[in-house]
């Protein structure tokens, strides 16, 4: 991939949108939608020019439009796992808080079931 990537900043790939043309390096301030949406249509314009032929060989446009679109699948399948490691870490964060809210309350539960006795010597303690 790393060739990919050399490829796309030595060739200056640009991309268009709908808003105008946008380099690499702005693919990853993009939303999946918008990614989406360049993919296909990378992907529309790659099987547009991809004519059947036996006796042609690929187009340097042809080469490059491959590349480009191999970029966008690239930033989409990592900004993909991003998104899936962001909501496994906030289900982990929403757990812990649910257990630490758990001990408090059974802490709790576990000081009201001492004795007075128990409860004065705790606090004498102190």
């Amino acid at each position: 991939m790393d060739n990919l990537f050399e490829l796309a900043s030595r060739k200056q790939f640009r991309y268009s949108l709908n808003k105008g043309t946008i380099n690499t390096e702005d693919l990853w301030e993009l939303s999946l939608e918008a990614l989406d949406r360049l993919a296909k249509s990378l992907n529309k314009e790659l099987k547009e020019s991809e004519e059947e032929s036996f006796i042609k060989t690929r187009t340097v446009a042809n080469k490059t439009l491959e590349a480009k679109f191999e970029v966008v699948k690239h930033v989409i399948n990592v900004k993909l796992a991003e998104n899936e490691e962001k909501a496994e870490k906030a289900k982990k964060q929403a757990k812990k808080e649910q257990l630490l809210e758990l001990i408090g309350r059974k802490e709790l539960q576990s000081l009201e079931n001492k004795s007075i006795e128990e409860l004065t010597a705790e606090l004498q303690n102190l």
